[in-house]
């Protein structure tokens, strides 16, 4: 697991290699420490140290492929919900989900703060989203003009509708053609632990969209939105009929 985690680090670009405390534990200082009589860790250090010492060249004077994706982070979000990634947040869960799905399929991701977004920095981004339930105006108005020069923005639930002042955000309502309506939790699943959690659980509905073999079946888990569609495009509905998937075109 060691290794794994060191060359993984590598490949995303680390230059540098903190071994909490590699020293006798008489002398650590931390909770994080390599045990004094664990030969094996201690083996495995001296061995990707030495191991490092072929590539270091490479990893010092290079750099990982730019990425075109990015996952946005909202501040406002935690401050108003109190939901943030320590309390293991629903939309943390999905975050991360969607962060390994494309890491899986070999797709660089970036992370992006709202500050980020406000000035400017997302111009080289093609896809991003959202799934925090608040977001700042500003950085809405921003998401609008970046999908407005042909980026693609993918909102989850929540999806930032909600402003800095807890009050409904209109500017996301005009940029997905739609208002929001009530969120719907599963009581049972506040907390998310992916690997536990996830396979037992009963979704809440199911989403459906597209015809054919190009028809595609997506389980709620956790929690959905209602959508109420202004001029945005209904693509998918859930087991009622309602709207599940809206889609809005810009620029």
């Amino acid at each position: 697991d060691f290794r794994l985690s060191f060359y993984t680090c590598i490949a995303h670009g680390a230059t540098k290699i903190n071994y909490f405390c590699a020293s006798p534990l008489a002398t650590g200082s931390t909770e994080n420490y390599i045990s004094t009589e664990g030969l094996d860790m201690w083996r495995a250090v001296h061995a990707v140290s030495h191991e490092a010492g072929i590539f270091e060249d490479y990893v010092l004077d290079g750099r990982v492929r730019p990425a075109k994706v990015g996952l946005l982070l909202s501040s406002v979000d935690e401050l108003l919900t109190g939901d943030t990634n320590f309390k293991g947040g629903v939309h943390n869960a999905e975050r991360k989900a969607i962060y390994y799905a494309l890491r899986h399929a070999n797709v660089p991701v970036d992370f992006l703060t709202e500050d980020d977004v406000i000035d400017g920095l997302a111009k080289d981004y093609g896809l991003i989203y959202v799934t925090q339930q608040c977001l700042h105006s500003k950085a809405i108005k921003a998401l609008t003009d970046w999908t407005q020069a042909g980026g693609t923005l993918v909102a989850l639930c929540g999806g930032g509708f909600t402003n800095e002042f807890n009050a409904a955000n209109r500017d996301a309502e005009a940029l997905y053609g739609a208002k929001s309506g009530d969120i719907h939790r599963d009581p049972k699943l506040t907390q998310i632990l992916a690997k536990q959690d996830l396979p037992p659980s009963i979704p809440l509905d199911t989403a459906k969209w597209g015809e054919g073999e190009r028809a595609v079946a997506a389980e709620a888990i956790a929690w959905k939105q209602e959508l109420a569609p202004t001029d945005g495009k209904v693509l998918g509905t859930f087991s009622d009929g309602k709207p599940a998937v809206v889609e809005k075109r810009h620029g």
